[in-house]
């Protein structure tokens, strides 16, 4: 992933996107108890911030897009990435319950 980003900083600041917004995922059924910590290598290295997102979170994302409708920005994402894992209770920080479309 370092080489990834650090490869990939060089294309894109040519495309005019800015070097400080970057930001790496991992999605996966689960994590063990050093994906924290190489997160938090990766950021070090690469001054990107990063996340780890369950597939479980996944499906509770997607069925938070589609009950928020248009209230869903997709740039609040970036809010949920802090080198851990991102968890339902941090979607419903970003994205509120008080959002979404009553049914």
């Amino acid at each position: 992933m370092i080489e990834y980003i650090q490869d990939h900083e060089k294309i894109v600041s040519g495309e005019g996107v800015i070097p400080s917004n970057k930001f790496f995922l991992f999605v996966a059924h689960g994590f063990n108890k050093y994906a924290i910590e190489m997160c938090q290598k990766i950021s070090n290295k690469t001054k990107a911030m990063g996340g780890l997102l369950t597939t479980d979170t996944l499906l509770y994302l997607a069925s938070k897009r589609l009950k928020t409708g248009y209230r869903f920005r997709v740039l609040k994402f970036s809010e949920l990435f802090n080198n851990a894992e991102i968890t339902i209770s941090d979607m419903d920080r970003v994205y509120p319950i008080s959002e979404e479309f009553k049914l």
